[in-house]
């Protein structure tokens, strides 16, 4: 009889243990996170931003990397050098 009531007490103890530790504020700083500010801050970090969205898409549908249609990325370089 008495090994039962310790097995109970020590289980109670640890389910309420348990309840306890889990039901702790775990908010965590992520410093991987980007802010908004910092992500679109100037004009040129949102045309990056933009421009390599473009370029995985691109590559996603098409299938093509850096090394296939290297005139049609000679042909945007062009274009970016005109403005």
């Amino acid at each position: 009889m008495y090994f039962k009531t310790s097995v109970r007490f020590m289980a109670a103890a640890f389910i309420g243990l348990t309840t306890i530790t889990a039901c702790r504020d775990l908010s965590v700083d992520n410093p991987n996170q980007p802010d908004v500010s910092k992500v679109f801050g100037t004009p040129r970090d949102v045309e990056t931003i933009i421009s390599k969205l473009f370029q995985q898409m691109y590559n996603g549908q098409l299938g093509a990397g850096r090394h296939l249609h290297a005139d049609d990325h000679d042909v945007v370089r062009e274009l970016l050098a005109a403005r």
